[in-house]
């Protein structure tokens, strides 16, 4: 590409500035960082275990996004799933202490998914209180804990595993990780 461009402008073109960079790409696969130039931090993705490390929602925060999925995602645009029998499933994930939520790589994409398209529609000033100002990495710590639970159900997948692949896709795409969205729903094509 950088070959291609000097030709065609006749002017040299720097590699790095041809790749993105951004916060996505870090906060999606980084590490815990703290940056001196700007004096704020940012919280990303430890190389922890995902089943346990990141900020989850509490009970009430997962349903309002559970809810904000069936009234925008599903409704409209991609009605994969059957509301009762997910919605049975997720209640019966939940710990008799009803604090902690078993994983779930489903429920966790349709919270990911729900959780990046809400952010993106409160202001750019809520935007940054709440994850530095980036939306299409909300809910990044259900995406890489769904991520890791699929990778484990790709030797015998089930219909949920096939949903779930596709709506990473969704979440990658709407995140403009346009590479590893193809990924995604190539191996939910295969799995499928």
């Amino acid at each position: 590409m950088n070959s291609y461009l000097g030709a065609i402008l006749q002017q040299t073109q720097i590699s790095n500035q041809m790749v993105l960079h951004g916060t996505a790409s870090t906060l999606l696969n980084g590490k815990t960082e703290s940056s001196s130039e700007d004096d704020c931090q940012q919280v990303v993705l430890s190389a922890e275990d995902p089943f346990t490390a990141g900020q989850f929602l509490s009970p009430i925060q997962e349903e309002y996004f559970l809810d904000f999925f069936w009234k925008s995602y599903h409704t409209c645009l991609f009605p994969i799933i059957n509301e009762a029998e997910f919605m049975d499933h997720y209640r019966s994930l939940w710990a008799d202490s009803g604090d902690k939520r078993r994983p779930a790589a489903l429920v966790d994409i349709v919270i990911a998914l729900c959780m990046q398209h809400g952010v993106s529609q409160i202001s750019p000033e809520q935007q940054k209180s709440i994850i530095g100002g980036d939306p299409s990495v909300a809910g990044r710590w259900y995406f890489r804990r769904c991520q890791q639970l699929v990778t484990y159900q790709l030797e015998s997948p089930t219909v949920s595993t096939v949903q779930a692949l596709m709506l990473c896709s969704i979440y990658l795409c709407n995140g403009s990780f346009q590479n590893m969205s193809a990924t995604w729903a190539g191996m939910a094509a295969e799995a499928a």
